[in-house]
């Protein structure tokens, strides 16, 4: 790149949510003790794969981590978000419990800040719905 053409971009919050715990401290924690969040498959039917363990998180709470976030977002975002909830599949409400836990890990609740500076890069993955 030439001159001063290249922008910055700057990593200011991160959340989890995966077998390991859905905080980053939590995950760490458990990944530094060598705890293994795999196991046999609770929440999906297997009989008719190889495949029987994996990273399951079929239980996960996604209405009460949401419940955590309810001062921070506010009356009416928490409320539409919690209609969201009702349709949206386990994905996309991990996806967004892990936007919201972000922005909040990077102190931005509150902050002045023009929203079309912010992004969010999400990853995860739905095996069920994908291959079985």
């Amino acid at each position: 790149m030439k001159g001063n053409s290249a922008k910055r971009i700057v990593i200011t919050g991160m959340a989890t949510i995966n077998p390991l715990g859905d905080t980053l401290d939590g995950y760490v924690d458990n990944l530094l003790a060598g705890v293994s969040g795999v196991k046999r498959w609770k929440s999906l039917d297997v009989s008719g794969i190889q495949c029987k363990v994996g990273g399951d998180l079929g239980d996960y709470d996604c209405d009460k981590a949401l419940s955590t976030f309810e001062a921070d977002l506010g009356d009416t975002q928490y409320k539409k978000i919690r209609k969201l909830f009702r349709t949206a599949t386990l994905s996309s409400k991990s996806g967004v419990l892990c936007a919201i836990g972000a922005y909040k890990d990077a102190g931005l609740f509150g902050a002045n800040i023009d929203p079309y500076r912010i992004g969010t890069l999400v990853g995860g993955h739905n095996f069920n719905s994908k291959y079985i």
